[in-house]
């Protein structure tokens, strides 16, 4: 199996925070024996988010999101993957 680890905010493209949740989802799957083939950090923005989660999907076995779930206004992913998948965009 493998697999992609999308890093959503713009803070780690800033670099303002160090994307340590893609080093620690990178080190468990590769110690359960799940090659982690790409990880890619996008901003907090919809089409980029959309874009990315479906070249995951076609590219690799699993797609593991991290980030943007915060209380800022920019943190949108939960509403644009739930858009995405055509699903109730609960709390």
């Amino acid at each position: 199996m493998n697999a992609i680890i999308l890093s959503i905010g713009n803070e780690l493209l800033s670099g303002k925070t160090v994307n340590s949740n893609a080093s620690y989802i990178g080190r468990k799957l590769y110690e359960i024996g799940i090659v982690v083939s790409e990880i890619q950090t996008i901003a907090d923005d919809a089409a980029a988010i959309r874009n990315s989660l479906g070249r995951g999907l076609a590219q690799f076995d699993l797609v593991f999101i991290t980030g943007g779930r915060g209380p800022t206004h920019d943190d949108i992913t939960k509403k644009v993957v739930a858009e995405y998948f055509n699903a109730e965009n609960t709390a």
